[in-house]
């Protein structure tokens, strides 16, 4: 049985609700902000994922982590 406090991380990434300047100018999400989060969330996961040996769950992160970041830059 895996336990949260044997991975020893610390978030850095906030839930998007509190996140600044990256919503609509109303607090409203946008694709593009829901982008951004999505690929930071998905790079910390795609680390702890790494760091416990889970390669293929790691590698699918990194892909969802690529999607977001395509999605940002079009």
């Amino acid at each position: 049985m895996h336990r949260l406090s044997q991975l020893q991380t610390r978030s850095v990434v906030e839930p998007m609700a509190h996140q600044g300047g990256r919503d609509g100018g109303d607090g409203d999400e946008t694709p593009d902000s829901a982008a951004h989060y999505i690929a930071a969330l998905a790079h910390e996961l795609a680390q702890i994922a790494r760091r416990n040996g889970l390669d293929t769950l790691s590698y699918i992160l990194e892909m969802a982590r690529l999607e977001a970041d395509q999605i940002i830059k079009s």
